[in-house]
């Protein structure tokens, strides 16, 4: 296996940043009540997560079937997102 670039450790950084993000609006809806609920950022988040894992094993040199299932993961969690969107606005007046 190749050995990572440098560059790869901004992606790690940006990973753990949206993890912090998930856990910051969890803990902020139990503490307070408000913001949005975990269902409804966790599927863009993991769209989002997966799409830096994707170029994360590029940058590193990674055999290519990583960062196919990367991007297949992504799509995957961008249509649960889209469809859990589609099924609020439907409900609304």
């Amino acid at each position: 296996m190749p050995e990572a670039l440098p560059s790869t450790w901004i992606v790690d950084l940006i990973l753990m940043l949206m993890l912090a993000e998930l856990v910051a609006l969890t803990v902020a809806r139990q503490l307070w009540g408000r913001g949005p609920k975990f269902a409804d950022v966790a599927p863009n988040l993991a769209a989002g997560a997966a799409l830096a894992a994707a170029l994360r094993a590029e940058l590193a040199g990674e055999h290519w079937s990583w960062m196919v299932a990367c991007l297949t993961a992504s799509l995957g969690f961008h249509l649960i997102d889209i469809t859990l969107r589609m099924r609020t606005t439907a409900r609304e007046p």
